[in-house]
């Protein structure tokens, strides 16, 4: 175990998006923030979730001319190519002729300067009451040197004052997200033992990065819904003996696992393989990648599906799986076809719940076609939202298997 310590840090806790902003609940003041000459600041007792020991932001335009846009900033560095979600919770109190928003903008020059490349904006809150309000995906251009966050105060009549208050301001970057779709910790006949390794590899030739591993099993399992935080020291790779039952402490358990990190920091490389029996013997298994977002999908085919007409003393068998990442229901539709592109037996639809995983084990007898013999059929996969099918192929003499990767398909 010393070894390793140099190369990583196991902790308790759970991965969240970073909050690159100082001060956003503006707990006792509004330091850190900086207004125009034609708006101020001032801080107030009222908090947006009524906490007795925080408040908020009195943003104030004192705009000589109407439909001007000013209020309360903060300028970070910006990185382009990278999305982030930003926001804060506002409160407008004046009937008519004042909106407050947040607003979001990129610039070319550091500490805000320069062109301003590209801007987002949310609603504006309804009269008289707290709401959050925000974007989500706001992507920095290219060229892109800083962002500046603006909680920003508009009012439509020339001269006057017009007030509105904001708390929990927030400017993000997401966690990007990469799933391994099959993973396992599973003893089954015949002194089989199908685990998984997993292998980690920090990219980053300067930074640490920090990679927060969540495993899910399937529904029907009891296993820990606890995430595990990796530290990976700069260009530091980390292999996972058995992920699922030692690392995750989830044995007789399979699902998939997903890895979350900060992209600004650095990025990650991971792969994965399922195998039976243990270490030293002769194993057989397949690897399964890293997916990242790109590859989840609502429609996809799989290649060189095989099936020996239930026959398991030789050829092929298939099984075919989904994880639904997302944090809402999701139905996914199996349809088999022959290589002459008629359908096999019938399509095997299943309902998912939020971040379920499931497999079809055998998917030509889940589809009423088990006495098909074929070596050259495929599979689609289609689905109400985007998801991360995936099919293995195994032969039934040698027990070995592949892992069939999701090919891009268009709807009839």
């Amino acid at each position: 175990m010393k070894r390793l310590a140099a190369v990583f840090l196991l902790a308790a806790g759970a991965a969240s998006a970073d909050n690159v902003l100082v001060n956003g609940g503006f707990a006792s003041d509004v330091s850190g923030w900086t207004s125009p000459p034609d708006a101020f600041a001032t801080w107030v007792a009222s908090d947006a979730t009524g906490s007795p020991t925080s408040g908020s932001a009195q943003v104030t335009s004192i705009a000589g001319q109407g439909g001007t846009i000013t209020g309360l900033y903060q300028c970070v560095a910006a990185v382009p190519g990278t999305s982030y979600d930003f926001g804060a919770r506002a409160r407008v109190d004046a009937a008519t002729g004042v909106t407050a928003f947040v607003m979001l903008s990129f610039f070319s020059g550091a500490g805000c300067a320069g062109t301003e490349l590209s801007r987002s904006s949310s609603d504006s809150p309804p009269i008289g009451s707290w709401d959050l309000v925000g974007g989500k995906g706001a992507t920095a251009p290219d060229g892109a040197a800083s962002m500046r966050l603006l909680l920003a105060v508009q009012k439509a009549a020339a001269g006057g004052q017009a007030t509105a208050l904001f708390d929990d301001a927030y400017l993000n970057v997401p966690f990007v997200t990469a799933v391994i779709p099959a993973s396992a910790s599973i003893h089954g006949q015949n002194g089989s033992f199908f685990h998984t390794d997993v292998w980690l590899l920090n990219r980053s030739a300067a930074n640490a990065l920090t990679v927060t591993a969540r495993f899910v099993c399937y529904f029907s399992q009891t296993c820990p819904r606890t995430t595990r935080p990796v530290v990976l020291a700069p260009r530091a790779s980390l292999e996972l003996p058995d992920a699922v039952g030692v690392f995750f402490g989830a044995p007789e358990t399979a699902g998939a696992i997903e890895l979350m990190w900060d992209p600004t920091v650095g990025n990650l490389t991971a792969t994965s393989r399922t195998y039976t029996p243990s270490l030293p013997a002769p194993t057989f298994g397949t690897a399964v990648p890293a997916l990242d977002a790109s590859q989840a999908r609502t429609r996809a085919v799989f290649l060189g599906l095989g099936n020996n007409g239930g026959d398991l003393t030789s050829g092929f068998r298939s099984n075919a799986g989904v994880y639904n990442a997302t944090d809402a229901p999701v139905s996914v539709t199996f349809t088999l076809y022959g290589s002459d592109g008629v359908l096999r037996g019938s399509a095997v639809t299943l309902s998912l719940a939020a971040r379920e995983p499931r497999q079809i084990n055998d998917v030509f007898a889940a589809a009423g076609a088990g006495s098909v013999v074929a070596t050259d059929a495929y599979l689609v996969v289609s689905s109400t939202s985007p998801v991360y099918p995936y099919v293995t192929v195994i032969d039934n003499k040698s027990g070995d298997s592949v892992f069939v990767p999701a090919s891009d398909d268009e709807a009839p």
